[in-house]
């Protein structure tokens, strides 16, 4: 908490506020929560300033001391700047005690102001600023342990908020109607509503193009100020919105901050658009209807007139009424174009407004004349050769007065026609060439030049000729022979064909040539358009490979391109041959597969194809394979592969190379053959002789394996052994062929436990054959024996009297199953009282608890010792352990430490209590979320994560309940609260996890209660009765789901009061406000009628059982609170059906009784019982159950003299140790050792305890007389 001593300023109330709530004390503590220790605020009519009622820190004329106590109330200030806070205050004070006012921001409260002493009369305090975070306020009052006095009233307690408002009264302006472009100046009032003197940001805008902030400065409480803005050029036509804002932080009244206007600019302005027509170009003699398009730009009707002219010849108007925005075309007199060239035309309009410059428009028409002709075709005319080029031309001239876009096209024949496109200017001539014409067709052909153009005289748009084509041509048409391949040595006649393309005869001489090496000739006569073939002298082909053949015409004619013909022989050489067999040769080593492989060459001089084969013989041995051999160019040498030869057993062996060529004219170079022999690389890891599958953690192991060269040849090795993570060696060794060797590594220490593994790796052996062999694994087992005590779990420092077993808890830290011997002593003044041993068997990693025979504890301090015997154990250090020990005399109740007061609530409505593996765990309830875990060993609390506020946000309260599952070591809760919402914990991971809601249709309230039920193995509930209801539920904790049990017996429904608890044989009911009792068997689903809880206790008033109501269970014996604001505490014997009254819990310290909040548990372990007495304390206390509270059923049924005598006894054959005799409000009143005789007594109810020597019985008495 955040201390804040201000010093207060008696601010003046009379400027403006805002109430926010006000309270003179008449209904307190309506509106207030109140809380803290040793005292509670309270309304009172001694003193006030109001009448009648003020508050008081006291209950009592004189406070209290050592009072730390509250009155708080909720406040909202979130709409305001800050807040003040007045009241009136009488104070009467120790100096060293003190009033405080304190608020509540963010996480803290925050001390604005204290005060002490005395201060005479009613006081007006003021308590300002409180800033706007703050959301509680409260009067807080502490005292010390000495002096007292009267104390402080509070009276008529007052919350103001005090705030900033500027806002705007009025749009001074723009407002209206403006003319466009104008100039105004923008203008608005601003005024402060608000109750500080202020400074801000005032924003105008026009539409979305007018946006200006002007500063505001020391704008005092209610003063209105004009603000002026910058200009504003009015440009913008139309309607457009005006406003103006105010702009202040923590602005209380944003309704006011804001004014809207608007404002009309209205503009004159008519214009003209366009001329539509005419316009461009037109022909002449064209008619046309001349046409404009107009509009009105402003936003008011206007009425204009119109003018249209065009050159000098032609003008026209027209009147009309435009609306505004509206535009429209006007069509005007025709006009026939007869004035040829450029004419301007020009629209303008007769009318005067904001913008003249768009009053008019002008533009211009053409009056074109179009005439183009071609007045001669240049070439080609008459008579030309064959096979000459010519470029066609013609002349063309344009007779118009425009530029002429034309296309020309020229013709000759059927064979020719091409096209050009022109631009002619006017009155211009020019020659037209187009693409060369190859003169190659004989006789006369038509040539013909035309215009596509559309003008006005197309008389003139062609012209006609004719050309005459004379060819002469003789050519070589083929060569017959030799021609392609043929084989060396063979003879040939060559022979050509010679043909006459022209249409006159020729005579000539042709030459034929082969090579360099051959030359003839003949002289021919050849008429025209005939063919002949000549032949020339024989020729024998010995030069090999490729020569040309070539026939020559020896004429003049216009074609000498087919005047010669080229052509080739090639005179072939077929031959191939091995160079080499590259492997299998030398030393190969017998890898498994090996590719066999031969170089080939071509001696030839063409490309060939041909078989390859290999073979591979040896002792008892023969493989043979070939492959085809596609393409191999002359000269070229190749490397063949053959398919895979699986290389065979160690030796010497013979490879047999040979190629097959048809028609190969050298075969002596076919084949080849060498030796060869295979060998061996192998060297494997034959076993590993140390260290064993199975070792000692303390023990050391040498490494050894063993190792063989299985291979042909003498290896250098390289021998790693690695285990774990931990252990690496490494040798180096040459091991011979066929040499088996043993291998000494480092020694290993096992350094971890469980299993191990190892590997041995032949880390560099070349060509090993068999890498399997190279590695082998193994697994070790490394044992670890050890098994040490954890903690004496009873009997714990402190214990009373009577039966305790001793209960050791022990683990098996090793990793193999063991049997153990464990045994304790028990020593008083450093003698042996106690002596028990117990066998065990401890799986690995298993944690036990280990209960020995029961020791009767009398008075005294004690020694236990506890001592584990295991052969072999590898750490003996945590065999031993030993505790020093009191054994107090019995006293039923003890206070324990209290419940920690986390959030300084007490423990209430909700709280619940649960036990399990020597913790209790514990709700405080009283609509908190509360969670704390009790240590049994140790004495302290420690705080568990808080039960999750759910979707709800909702908090424990009536209905929250507890239960523990050995089974699983889970923790099942209820919120309560109207909810449904039912979560486990698990304590090892201090976490909750939601489960699956509560089933009915109504949540949870008081009366609700928990059990847990173990049917069998894999089947455990949580057993919950439904609070407010008759609704009886199990929850299947393996299979997280509900169960609906029968319906709870009886007409009224279990509410407050009610209680549940089991012996895992039977679910027993306590009904509230009936003290109605049940027991119900699952496996028959059915209910059976117990006695009832008494309603008349030793105190002789009737007590139902009400809130506050609890039961516990410890397999025979069921203990109950009836809570309701007594202090009552019951036994019920399950064998015999019968309750009798235990000691009540002590009133003491906080002199209350059990109320709401109120619960029990019952500790397995420790054999004793905690409980909460609620009634918004923290008490925390522990009942010690005697151990023989009931007496037998046959003894039950006997009398119970006053007078013990020994000789006359038929109950009890022993002797009387003590007799004690306690009245009906639970004071001792007698107490006697070894007597057997009972004083006088007076008149009243009695219960008498007689202790004898293994047992002991009670009795209620009635003394009449």
């Amino acid at each position: 908490m955040r201390v804040i001593i201000l010093s207060l300023v008696f601010l003046s109330l009379s400027f403006s506020q805002v109430l926010i709530w006000y309270d003179d004390m008449t209904n307190f503590p309506q509106n207030w929560t109140l809380g803290g220790v040793g005292d509670t605020w309270t309304r009172v009519s001694t003193r006030y300033y109001s009448s009648p009622y003020s508050a008081k820190c006291s209950k009592d004329s004189l406070y209290r001391s050592n009072v730390n106590i509250w009155m708080e109330r909720s406040v909202n200030l979130s709409g305001f700047y800050s807040g003040a806070v007045v009241f009136y205050i009488y104070q009467d004070l120790d100096s060293s005690d003190y009033i405080y006012f304190e608020y509540y921001s963010g996480s803290e409260w925050i001390t604005f102001w204290q005060s002490n002493g005395f201060a005479g009369g009613f006081i007006q305090r003021v308590m300002a600023p409180i800033p706007n975070t703050a959301t509680k306020i409260r009067f807080r009052f502490s005292s010390d342990s000495v002096n007292v006095s009267e104390g402080v009233y509070i009276d008529d307690v007052t919350v103001y908020g005090y705030r900033y408002d500027v806002g705007v009264t009025e749009i001074v302006a723009p407002k209206g109607i403006l003319d466009s472009g104008t100039t105004i100046t923008p203008k608005a009032k601003v005024k402060n509503f608000g109750d500080f003197m202020t400074t801000c940001t005032v924003r105008m805008r026009i539409g979305t193009f007018y946006n200006n902030i002007q500063v505001v400065n020391n704008l005092s409480p209610g003063q209105v100020r004009e603000v002026s803005f910058s200009s504003w050029q009015v440009r913008q036509r139309g309607t457009w919105v005006v406003k103006c804002s105010t702009q202040l932080r923590n602005d209380y009244n944003p309704n006011n901050d804001w004014k809207v206007e608007t404002v009309f600019v209205r503009v004159r302005d008519v214009g003209v658009v366009s001329i539509l027509a005419p316009t461009g170009n037109v022909d002449s003699g064209t008619s046309h209807t001349p046409q404009a398009k107009i509009k009105n730009y402003g936003n008011t009707n206007e009425d204009v007139g119109v003018l249209f002219k065009i050159g000098t010849n032609y003008r026209d108007s027209l009147f009309l009424n435009l609306p505004a925005g509206k535009e429209t075309t006007l069509s005007f007199n025709q006009w026939l174009a007869i004035q040829r060239g450029k004419n301007i035309v020009k629209c303008s309009l007769l009318f005067n407004d904001f913008v003249p410059n768009n009053n008019y428009r002008i533009d211009s028409v053409f009056v074109r004349v179009f005439d183009v002709g071609i007045k001669e075709i240049l070439q080609p005319i008459g008579t030309v050769d064959s096979g000459t080029n010519i470029i066609p031309k013609a002349k063309v001239k344009n007779y118009g007065n425009v530029i002429a876009n034309f296309k020309s096209y020229f013709k000759i024949g059927n064979f020719y026609w091409d096209s050009l496109v022109c631009n002619l200017p006017a009155e211009r001539e020019t020659i037209l060439s187009f693409n060369q014409w190859y003169a190659a067709i004989r006789g006369k052909h038509l040539v013909k030049c035309s215009l596509l153009i559309n003008d006005r005289f197309l008389e003139n748009n062609y012209q006609i000729d004719s050309v005459f084509v004379r060819i002469w041509d003789c050519g070589v048409k083929e060569i017959l022979a030799p021609t392609g391949i043929i084989d060396s040595g063979t003879s040939v006649i060559p022979e050509v064909k010679i043909i006459n393309y022209g249409n006159i005869d020729q005579e000539f001489s042709v030459l034929f040539k082969i090579g360099d090496f051959y030359n003839d000739s003949v002289h021919l006569y050849l008429t025209a358009e005939r063919d002949t073939t000549i032949s020339f002298n024989e020729w024998q082909a010995k030069e090999r490979g490729k020569h040309l053949v070539k026939c020559t015409l020896l004429v003049t004619d216009n074609f000498p391109e087919n005047n010669y013909k080229l052509d080739s022989v090639f005179v072939r050489v077929l031959d191939v041959g091995l160079t080499e067999i590259i492997t299998p040769k030398g030393e190969v080593d017998s890898t498994g597969i090996l590719t066999p492989q031969a170089k080939v060459k071509n001696y030839g001089n063409t490309s060939v194809n041909f078989f390859t084969t290999i073979k591979i013989t040896g002792d008892e041995y023969y493989w043979i394979s070939e492959t085809y051999v596609e393409d191999l160019l002359p000269n070229e040498v190749r490397i063949i592969n053959f398919p895979n030869w699986q290389i065979a057993k160690r030796g010497e062996y013979v490879v047999t190379c040979s190629t097959r060529l048809v028609n190969d004219q050298i075969p002596i170079n076919n084949k080849k053959e060498e030796n060869f022999t295979v060998q061996v690389h192998d060297c494997g890891i034959i076993t590993v002789y140390s260290p064993p599958e199975e070792c000692d953690s303390n023990k050391t192991y040498p490494v050894i394996t063993l190792i063989k060269n299985y291979g042909t040849v003498n290896k250098n090795l390289k021998l790693s052994f690695k285990i774990g993570d931990d252990y690496l060696s490494v040798r180096t060794l040459t091991l011979n062929a066929g040499e088996t060797l043993a291998v000494e590594f480092d020694s290993w220490q096992p350094r971890r436990r469980d299993y191990v593994c190892s590997q041995c790796v032949i880390d560099s052996c070349y060509n090993d054959i068999n890498p399997l062999n190279d590695t082998i694994r193994s697994a070790h087992f490394v044992k670890v024996i050890d098994v040490g005590i954890l903690r004496i779990v009873s009997p714990s420092d402190s214990v009373s009297e009577g039966e305790i077993i001793p209960q050791i808890e022990i683990k098996n830290f090793g990793n193999v199953s063991t049997w153990i011997m464990l045994k304790i002593v028990i020593y008083h003044n450093n003698l042996p009282i106690y002596l028990d041993s117990v066998s065990v068997e401890m799986q690995p990693y298993e944690i036990k608890i280990v209960s020995f025979s029961p020791w009767q504890a009398n008075e005294g301090s004690f020694t236990i010792l506890a001592q584990l015997i295991l052969n072999g154990d590898m750490e003996p250090e945590n065999d031993t352990l030993y505790r020093d020990f009191v054994v107090e005399s019995y006293e039923p109740w003890v206070l324990l430490r209290d419940i920690p007061r986390g959030s300084y609530k007490g423990v209430k409505g909700g709280s619940a209590l649960a036990f399990g593996n020597n913790l209790v765990f514990a709700f405080k309830g009283n609509n908190t979320r509360e969670f704390y875990i009790y240590c049994c060993s140790t004495g302290t609390w420690k705080e568990g994560k808080p039960l999750p506020s759910g979707d709800k946000g909702k908090n424990i309260k009536d209905g929250g309940a507890l239960v523990y599952d050995k089974k699983h070591n889970l923790l099942f809760a209820t919120k309560g609260n109207k909810t449904k919402e039912f979560y486990c914990y698990y304590p090892e991971f201090d976490s909750w996890e939601r489960k699956r809601d509560i089933p009915g249709k109504k949540g949870i309230g008081g009366g609700t209660s928990l059990t847990y039920f173990s049917l069998s193995e894999d089947t455990n509930y949580v057993i919950l009765l439904k609070g407010g209801t008759k609704e009886f539920y199990a929850y299947w904790i393996e299979k997280d789901s509900w169960l609906t049990l029968k319906e709870l017996p009886g007409e009224k429904k279990f509410k407050k009061g009610s209680a549940i608890t089991s012996d895992n044989n039977y679910i027993y009911i306590l009904k509230g406000n009936t003290n109605e009792f049940f027991a119900y068997d699952i496996r028959k689903d059915s209910f059976e009628i117990r006695k009832s809880l008494p309603l008349v206790g030793r105190n002789l008033k009737k007590k139902k059982a009400k809130d506050g109501a609890s039961l516990c269970c410890d397999g025979k014996r069921i203990y109950a609170f009836k809570g309701g604001n007594c202090n009552e505490f019951w036994y019920y014997d399950i064998l015999n059906n019968e309750w009798i009254e235990g000691e009540p819990i002590p009133l003491a310290p906080s002199n209350k009784k059990v109320k709401s909040g109120g619960a029990l548990v019952y500790d397995e372990i420790n054999k004793r019982v905690y409980a909460l007495k609620g009634s918004n304390t923290y008490e925390f206390w522990r009942y010690l159950p005697r151990k023989n509270v009931f007496l037998s059923k046959e003894n039950l049924n006997k009398e119970f003299p006053l007078t013990i005598n020994s000789e006359k006894s038929t109950l009890i054959g022993k002797k009387v140790r003590e007799i004690k005799i306690y009245n009906l409000l639970g004071n001792l009143v007698y107490r006697k050792k070894g007597t057997k005789e009972i004083p006088k007594l007076r008149r009243g109810i009695y219960i008498i305890k007689i202790k004898f020597e293994d047992y002991e019985i009670n009795k209620k008495v009635f003394i009449i007389n």
